[in-house]
């Protein structure tokens, strides 16, 4: 006899699915400090336990650590902010710059009997589209700047009674909180690497930039450091500003200088130093890192974009863990490991 229970339990699974995400995406003004909170903790923890293994106090040493994060977080948002003002101030006259540069590619393209005049209008418009949408997602993520160390203080000082807590949750704890360690450990050694890399990517781009002579050399490393966390095509997205601004005020040899610089920088560190210090990394197959990093973004914005790697590999640890949906955690994995 033909059941019903397994379609009509697949349908209530995919309903299920589509109200979470409608409930991620609704409260993504809540959810986005929150997660960023939780990296830093992440990223906080390590120190804390090394200052607490020199015998200072939990409470001390959480404060210590938060007082550190802060100056880094307020010393990276000062410089942003600067940066963003004179991009500002000077954008008056890059589209001054940007509509001579036109002109010139249209006449050299006028030789080969194709007119570009017409898309003008509509690629500035474009440009200055995305610009703006970039400022206004930088600008929302400073907003809840206190609203993310807020929570990070109040994170870091539970973090001594989260493996307590789980015991209590858990009858059989100690076997669950291990595999949870597990989990945490990985997910930390990933955005620790993730982390120094882009830092070693923007500290190295904001040099080269420097040395050729092009503009905002800072907010250029700034941004290769934040795009670095956005898997497959945040390093090309880093590269355009520079390039754009090179061709702008510095001419074709220093835009091709600009090219070939970023191209040797991102191979390098993203394909030969970040893979001998990450291991195996997450996991993830490439068509879903992409895939995730579409998804996160509609769902988080830029954040969502940033974090899109660690939250579908949470996902995939979570769809691992039960017999039913494990083939699924099959199917996204990695092919190679």
């Amino acid at each position: 006899m033909f059941s019903l229970s397994k379609p009509l339990t697949v349908l209530a699974t995919l309903a299920l699915v589509v109200i979470v995400i409608a409930g991620l995406k609704a409260t993504a003004s809540i959810l986005v400090p929150l997660m960023i909170a939780t990296v830093l903790a992440v990223l906080a923890s390590g120190p804390l336990l090394w200052i607490e293994s020199k015998g200072v106090n939990h409470t001390l040493a959480a404060l210590a650590v938060i007082i550190f994060m802060s100056v880094i977080v307020f010393a990276f948002i000062t410089s942003l902010r600067i940066s963003i003002s004179d991009i500002s101030s000077m954008m008056p006259h890059y589209q001054e710059l940007f509509n001579i540069k036109f002109e010139e590619l249209n006449r050299f393209a006028m030789q080969f009997g194709v007119d570009i005049h017409t898309l003008s209008i509509t690629e500035t418009q474009a440009f200055k589209n995305i610009l703006t949408t970039g400022i206004k997602g930088v600008g929302s993520i400073l907003s809840n700047t206190l609203i993310v160390l807020f929570i990070l203080f109040f994170i870091l000082f539970e973090v001594a009674s989260f493996p307590k807590k789980m015991e209590m949750i858990w009858k059989h704890g100690e076997a669950t909180v291990e595999s949870i360690k597990e989990v945490v450990n990985n997910i930390n050694h990933y955005i620790a690497i993730k982390t120094a890399t882009s830092l070693l990517t923007g500290t190295t781009v904001a040099l080269f930039t420097y040395m050729l002579g092009i503009d905002f050399a800072l907010f250029l490393g700034i941004i290769a450091f934040v795009l670095n966390f956005i898997p497959t095509i945040g390093s090309i997205i880093a590269a355009i500003p520079a390039i754009l601004i090179a061709w702008l005020t510095l001419g074709v040899d220093i835009l091709v200088y600009t090219t070939i610089g970023y191209l040797v920088i991102n191979i390098s560190i993203s394909n030969l130093i970040e893979p001998k210090f990450m291991g195996k990394g997450l996991g993830l197959s490439a068509l879903v890192v992409f895939l995730s990093l579409i998804f996160w973004g509609w769902v988080f914005g830029i954040v969502g974009m940033l974090f899109s790697a660690i939250l579908t590999m949470i996902i995939k640890i979570s769809l691992a863990s039960s017999k039913e949906s494990k083939w699924i955690a099959t199917l996204i994995d990695d092919p190679k490991m």
